[in-house]
């Protein structure tokens, strides 16, 4: 897809208008997504910081997805998670490159899980 614009960056570099538009996705995809949640998770983890991915096309955000950092046995790790295209724009490549993106700005040696769902999981297999 032209026009498209993925900004990434680590939970210490977020500003009121990203995490805005994270929230407002999370909400009109999973109806869910609080402030109060988000600061737990990603601005006051305990293990560090986490990756996380905005999509705008056209500067209107559609897709986002986190990559959590939450460490196994003192291992740096990261949990792929709250990822969500908006219906217009599934099915053409943007988990696939948001997932490649965010993965790429993570230090070697981590660990990287994950609980695929049902609509997460073709997603994951295609990538190998």
């Amino acid at each position: 897809m032209e026009n498209l614009r993925y900004d990434i960056r680590w939970s210490d570099s977020l500003d009121e208008k990203f995490i805005t538009d994270y929230l407002q996705l999370q909400n009109e995809v999973f109806h869910c997504g609080t402030r109060d949640r988000f600061d737990v998770q990603f601005i006051n983890n305990i293990y560090g910081n986490s990756i996380l991915v905005v999509v705008y096309l056209d500067d209107e955000p559609v897709a986002a997805r986190a990559l959590w950092r939450n460490d196994i046995n003192g291992q740096e790790s990261y949990q792929p998670g709250s990822t969500c295209v908006k219906a217009v724009c599934r099915g053409k490549g943007i988990f696939t490159e948001m997932t490649k993106k965010a993965v790429s700005e993570l230090p070697s040696g981590v660990i990287i899980y994950s609980y695929p769902n049902y609509n997460s999981f073709p997603g994951y297999m295609k990538m190998g």
